[in-house]
């Protein structure tokens, strides 16, 4: 399961990410189990436009300067 989080602030990222990792351990869903970050919405859809596989999304509504989480939604159609 491919999880991409998209957040401008790295705490945040790691945060959620943690929280992901501990579900995945308490529930033995760890195995095939892989988290991608980003920092930006455009690299998310770069990445994602180059293959990047995705099965949840984790994003940030506002990146200041930046596509919205919900405009980089839009683009998942």
């Amino acid at each position: 399961m491919n999880i991409i989080i998209c957040d401008d602030e790295k705490m945040f990222l790691s945060s959620i990410e943690q929280k992901i990792m501990l579900w995945a351990q308490k529930n033995n869903h760890t195995k095939g189990l892989m988290i991608h970050t980003f920092t930006s919405g455009e690299d998310l859809l770069d990445a994602w436009q180059h293959g990047l596989q995705v099965d949840a999304l984790f994003l940030d509504i506002q990146i200041p300067g930046e596509m919205s989480g919900l405009a980089v939604a839009k683009e998942f159609h």
